[in-house]
């Protein structure tokens, strides 16, 4: 169900036109965020291992575009 989800709202992300104009120096952008880190730590000094879950948020990002090239 979680699968499920994702591919949504990234189904959703991808059907956005890009809406910037070509004189903006400014950019937004916004979209799904998932963190799936390999938590496979073994023991750490002599005690259990370290679990750390996976997560998905919203990301939002805003950029400012000094050249055409570097923001």
């Amino acid at each position: 169900m979680k699968r499920l989800m994702i591919l949504a709202a990234l189904a959703l992300v991808a059907t956005f036109p890009t809406l910037t104009a070509d004189e903006s120096s400014w950019m937004l952008r916004f979209g799904a965020v998932n963190v799936s880190p390999n938590d496979d730590s073994g023991q750490v000094l002599g005690g259990d291992g370290i679990a750390v879950g996976d997560d998905t948020q919203l990301g939002f990002n805003i950029t400012y575009m000094y050249d055409k090239n570097w923001g």
